[in-house]
C-alpha cells in the first residue's frame, strides 16, 4: 500500500485537523465562527473541565508573516492585561504545520454589534454600565502601554446573564515603551486600521496614535449602543472621513432624545477632534461610575441582559429571528409576493395569461417561502458581502430553544404545501 498522505477529497478539512490535533488536551465541541483572519472553536479543557475559546489563524493567512506576527501579538498583549473586562488568554500553541492558536476565555454571549442590531439600542442605564466596564478595561490596557486600535462593537462581548463586558481581539494593538514609542509597528505609516466609522481623526490623518485614539472609538461605541447610530449617521464611505475631519458629530440628544445631558456631553467630549481635548479612559470610567452611583442595578432592555430575568425558549428564538433579520426578509418577500400577484392579476386579461400560468406563479411563490426563510436564517448580507450567520451557543440551554427553529421550518413547509394544495384544488 502507498504511504503517501491522502489527497483531494480524502484530505481532511481544516476543522477536522484542528479537532484531531488539539486532542487529548481539548475536546472541540463546535466552531463558533470564522473570519478572514482566524477561526474560533468552542472546546472543553479536559483536565480542568472548563469551556475555552480556541482561536486558530486561518490557513490562508499562515504564510503571511505580518498576519502571523499580529496574531502572536494579540496573545501577548491580552495576556499582559489582568482585568475582568478584558478577555483572558491562557496559553498559545501551534498545530503540526506551524499554524498558531490561542487558548482564550470563553464568553457565553454576543458582541455589542449583534446585540444592538438584534435588539435595538440599550437603555440609558444599561448602556452607561456597558461603557463604564469597557472604559475600565481600556484603562487597564493603557496602563500596560497597549493601544487597542481596533475598538468597535464587534470586538466587545457581552456575557449573557451576568451582563459583564469583555474587550477582545488585540490583533491590531500597538505596544508603547516607557518613552511612549510604538515598539511593535507592523503597518506602513499612515495606513488606516480598523473600521473607518470607529477610528479617530488622527488615525485617518496618518498621525502617531496614543491611548486617546481608543477613547474616540469608545465615544462612537457609546453613540451606537445608546442610539443605534454612529455620530455621522448619514455619511457613507469616503464621506465619513471628510465629516470626521471637518464637521462636529451629530448631538447625541438628536439621535437619542431624552438622554442624560451629562452622559451626552461626556461622549461628545470623547469625540473631540484633537486628542488633547479628550478625557482619558480612566476619567471616562470614573465619570460614568459617578453618574450611576445613585441608581440601582441597571434595568436592561437588550437581549442577554442581566436584569431581564430568565429567558424562555421563545425569548431566545425571537431574539435569533431579530438578530438574523428574518423578520425583514420575510416582510420583503411578502411585499414582493403581493406585488407580483397584483401585476399578474392586472396583466392576465390584456396579455392573455392562461390560468395554468397564473397557478404556476402562485405555487412558486409558496415554494419560495420556506427556502427564503431558511436562507435568511443561515446567511446575512453585510457591506455588500454574503456571510454565514454565526450561531449563538446554546449548550446547556433549554432543549426547546434548539427545537423551535426546526418546528418553525416545518410550519413554513406545511404552509407552503397547504397553499399549493389550495391552488391545485381551485
Amino acid at each position: 500500500m502507498s504511504s503517501q498522505p491522502p489527497t483531494g477529497s480524502e484530505q481532511p478539512s481544516f476543522d477536522e485537523r484542528v479537532k484531531a490535533e488539539l486532542q487529548p488536551e481539548f475536546r472541540v465541541i463546535r466552531k463558533l465562527g470564522a473570519g478572514s483572519v482566524a477561526n474560533v472553536y468552542l472546546a472543553k479543557d479536559v483536565a480542568l473541565d472548563q469551556l475555552r475559546a480556541i482561536k486558530v489563524l486561518a490557513p490562508s493567512k499562515s504564510i503571511d508573516e505580518t498576519a502571523r506576527k499580529r496574531f502572536a501579538r494579540e496573545g501577548k498583549s491580552a495576556a499582559k492585561i489582568a482585568h475582568p473586562s478584558v478577555t483572558s488568554v491562557f496559553s498559545v500553541g501551534t498545530l503540526s504545520d506551524g499554524i498558531p492558536f490561542l487558548v482564550m476565555e470563553y464568553v457565553d454571549g454576543r458582541n455589542l454589534e449583534d446585540l444592538v442590531e438584534g435588539g435595538g439600542p440599550l437603555s440609558e442605564a444599561d448602556g452607561r454600565d456597558v461603557l463604564r466596564q469597557l472604559a475600565e478595561g481600556l484603562e487597564a490596557a493603557h496602563a500596560q502601554g497597549i493601544i487597542h486600535r481596533d475598538l468597535k462593537p464587534a470586538n466587545v462581548l457581552r456575557e449573557s446573564g451576568s451582563g459583564k463586558v469583555r474587550l477582545t481581539d488585540f490583533g491590531l494593538a500597538a505596544v508603547r515603551d516607557g518613552a511612549g514609542s510604538d515598539t511593535t509597528r507592523l503597518t506602513v505609516q499612515g495606513q488606516i486600521l480598523g473600521e473607518v466609522e470607529y477610528v479617530a481623526p488622527e488615525h485617518l490623518m496618518g498621525e502617531e496614535l496614543t491611548e486617546l485614539a481608543d477613547v474616540y472609538s469608545l465615544g462612537v461605541i457609546g453613540y451606537k449602543v445608546l442610539s443605534g447610530k454612529t455620530p455621522y449617521p448619514n455619511a457613507r464611505n469616503a464621506q465619513i472621513i471628510s465629516e470626521k475631519l471637518r464637521s462636529p458629530p451629530t448631538p447625541l440628544a438628536e439621535l437619542a432624545p431624552g438622554i442624560d445631558p451629562d452622559l451626552a456631553a461626556l461622549l461628545e467630549q470623547c469625540l473631540a477632534k484633537k486628542p488633547e481635548h479628550r478625557p482619558s479612559a480612566a476619567d471616562v470610567a470614573g465619570r460614568l461610575a459617578a453618574m450611576g452611583a445613585e441608581e440601582a442595578v441597571p434595568a436592561t432592555v437588550g437581549p442577554g441582559s442581566a436584569a431581564s430575568g430568565p429567558r424562555t425558549p421563545f425569548d431566545i428564538f425571537f431574539d435569533e429571528l431579530r438578530r438574523r433579520r428574518v423578520y425583514r426578509v420575510g416582510g420583503a418577500y411578502l411585499a414582493a409576493t403581493i406585488a407580483v400577484l397584483g401585476l399578474q392579476e392586472a396583466a392576465a386579461d390584456p396579455f392573455g395569461i392562461p390560468p395554468s400560468t397564473q397557478q404556476l406563479v402562485i405555487m412558486l411563490m409558496f415554494v419560495g417561502l420556506p427556502i427564503t426563510l431558511v436562507l435568511a436564517w443561515m446567511f446575512d448580507i453585510r457591506s455588500g458581502r454574503i456571510e454565514r450567520t454565526e450561531d449563538t451557543d446554546q449548550e446547556g440551554g433549554p432543549p426547546l430553544s434548539r427545537i423551535l427553529p426546526m418546528l418553525a421550518l416545518i410550519a413554513s413547509l406545511l404552509l407552503a404545501a397547504g397553499g399549493i394544495w389550495w391552488v391545485l384544488g381551485r
